[in-house]
């Protein structure tokens, strides 16, 4: 998912102004099997992508690579991860 710079500023200011809401482990509406099957498919779920880190390190090796650029995108995504 991409964000652009003005989304990234947006969202910043949303998180500074009024917070993030804390993650609840119990939510009422969500019976305890259901809950139990996806706590079971996360901790199945491997904390990287081999094929995504493969894709990362080409294009960082590459000659093209703009650092400002890359921190810019990690930063926009770390913003828009927090605001889901």
């Amino acid at each position: 998912m991409m964000i652009s710079e003005e989304q990234a500023r947006a969202a910043a200011l949303h998180l500074s102004t009024c917070g993030a809401a804390a993650p609840s482990a119990h939510t009422p509406d969500v019976s305890p099997e259901v809950l139990a099957a996806a706590m079971a498919v996360v901790a199945r779920t491997p904390d990287m992508n081999p094929e995504r880190m493969a894709e990362a390190r080409t294009y960082l090796q590459s000659d093209g690579t703009d650092s400002r650029l890359v921190a810019s995108m990690m930063i926009q995504r770390i913003i828009s991860d927090s605001l889901r």
